[in-house]
């Protein structure tokens, strides 16, 4: 019997080990401890038991040997720092933070996200309908993460796989793959936008009361917001539906007056002059505290001067050369493409001038404005060009040239922003006897560029779109919207001379590895 626990011993010995072992790899594959490996512990634990009762002495010898000392001492010093490394990723877990190192805050959320997510009333809950396994879905949770970090769990989510949930998707009537659905109470609002733009345009119409209008005028050959042609606005109407506007175009030939629910009037380079009916009103709009934004042009600013007489400016109808400031491409420059990076203080400006994000216009003229100001008027200057190397030419100039006492010197005025007392504003309900000054106000945005908005022209890394819908949100009263929109990504590159490039392959390749061979060989050397 002994002779044949002796030979048995070391198979016991080792088939229980190899249990043990299989244990411990099923439940790592599979995050399962279900009745297989328990079968497999169990039975370790059984065999090992047997053979430490067959050679107790052969044991007991080994425990108290100075290499079981060591490698006890070893197994606990491994065992104390996969400890402390699970206490660190449990704290981490439940005390989780987040900082973006990268140069544009690649992977941050914007301002405008913020200020949406901080004013979430109700939780949101988010259900995307996604195929799992995508890059898409995977670059959807992680932005959804964000969202849900940044909101302070105001905002959940959850993606459902529509094929692995059919009843999910029909109950909900899901007719495409990457559609995310928000809920807030029994408000829903869907999206197939995956960026950071289309989820807050989602979660700003989910919790908006009522979307706020705004009306292109039309008829007189102004900048549509619906062609899709270069010189058109069609992405600025998409940037602001995107921030929950309704965007219609209006003919006062026809309506006669500016509608009632109208949040503003944009005005964009009509090619014919107004009426005296439609400028009339326009005027009575704004005696009702009402909202324009007016953009020209060199060749057009003179079509609408009368509207903008109210408040005593006027515009140059030249063209405006900025040398300081000429957009530069390759090795030529156009001092008629400004590239402004300097702002006045506005809410329109703020982010602008804190990112310094610039703006590019193209082929703009200059608004005089009053030295002095009327009362009850505050006009804001937005955007300047420089000082000395900016004038403005007449446009059938054959020089750009500076020509004294026919050219006017910068710095000149491209923009404004006016707000003013209006003499026939609704006093507010709870306040039916308020004065002039506590009713709302006329307010106006005056740039002096019709093509910074264009479909060809605001594009990135220029903030065109920004000055565009943060101008529209001043003018609606919406100024908590009035910050960058989401920023698209941007493509960094490293360009590396021949001497840079050897440099970097010889000192990683060769060199590091040659380092840490050297010294294990003296090492070695100092110990034989």
């Amino acid at each position: 019997m002994a002779a044949l626990l002796e030979r048995i011993r070391i198979p016991i010995l080792a088939v229980g080990v190899l249990a043990l072992l299989a244990a411990a790899a099923w439940y790592l594959v599979t995050g399962e401890f279900g009745i297989p490996p328990r079968v497999l512990l169990v039975a370790g634990v059984l065999l090992v038991g047997i053979y430490v009762a067959i050679e107790p002495a052969e044991v007991a010898g080994a425990l108290g040997a100075r290499t079981t000392r060591y490698g006890a001492n070893t197994v606990l010093a491994v065992v104390v720092f996969i400890g402390i490394l699970g206490l660190l990723n449990f704290l981490s877990i439940r005390y989780s933070h987040r900082w973006d190192v990268t140069a544009n805050r690649q992977f941050s959320l914007s301002d405008q996200t913020q200020k949406v997510l901080d004013g979430l009333t109700q939780p949101v809950h988010v259900i995307g309908f996604m195929a799992p396994g995508e890059q898409t879905t995977e670059n959807t949770e992680s932005l959804l993460r964000n969202y849900e970090t940044a909101s302070g769990g105001k905002l959940t989510w959850e993606i459902i796989d529509p094929d692995a949930n059919p009843g999910m998707a029909r109950q909900y009537n899901i007719r495409q793959y990457n559609t995310l659905v928000f809920q807030q109470g029994d408000k829903r609002q869907d999206t197939t936008s995956l960026d950071e733009a289309g989820i807050t345009a989602a979660l700003i119409k989910l919790t908006a009361a009522q979307q706020p209008k705004v009306y292109f005028l039309t008829g007189h050959g102004e900048r549509s917001p619906e062609a899709a042609s270069q010189d058109s606005y069609s992405q600025m109407r998409q940037a602001l539906q995107n921030d929950n506007y309704q965007v219609e175009q209006l003919n006062l030939l026809t309506a006669q007056t500016v509608p009632s629910d109208a949040a503003a009037v944009v005005i964009a380079s009509p090619q014919q002059p107004l009426l005296p009916e439609e400028l009339t009103a326009l005027n009575q709009y704004l005696d009702a505290a009402g909202h324009v934004f007016l953009l020209v042009d060199p060749r057009t600013a003179e079509n609408v001067a009368p509207l903008v007489q109210r408040w005593n400016l006027s515009f140059s109808n030249d063209i405006v050369l900025d040398l300081a400031n000429a957009l530069q491409v390759g090795q030529l420059a156009d001092p008629r493409a400004i590239v402004l990076q300097k702002f006045g203080f506005h809410t329109i400006t703020r982010d602008l001038s804190r990112d310094s994000i610039p703006v590019l216009f193209v082929e703009a003229t200059s608004i005089n404005v009053p030295s002095e100001q009327q009362s009850g008027v505050q006009i804001t200057r937005l955007a300047e060009t420089s000082g000395d190397r900016s004038w403005t030419k007449k446009l059938d100039a054959q020089t750009i040239e500076f020509q004294e006492g026919v050219d006017q010197r910068g710095p000149l005025v491209l923009a404004v922003a006016v707000e003013a007392d209006a003499p026939n504003a609704p006093a507010p309900p709870d306040r039916p006897d308020a004065p002039p000054a506590a009713r709302p106000k006329t307010r106006a945005v005056i740039v002096a560029d019709a093509d910074f908005p264009s479909n060809n022209v605001a594009r990135p890394p220029f903030g065109n779109r920004d000055l565009f819908v943060n101008a529209v949100n001043w003018l609606t009263g919406s100024e908590e919207l009035a910050s960058l929109r989401a920023r698209p990504p941007e493509q960094r590159q490293i360009f590396l001379t021949g001497v840079q490039r050897n440099s970097i392959f010889f000192t990683t390749v060769l060199f590091l590895p040659a380092l840490v061979l050297a010294t294990g060989a003296l090492v070695w050397w100092n110990r034989r």
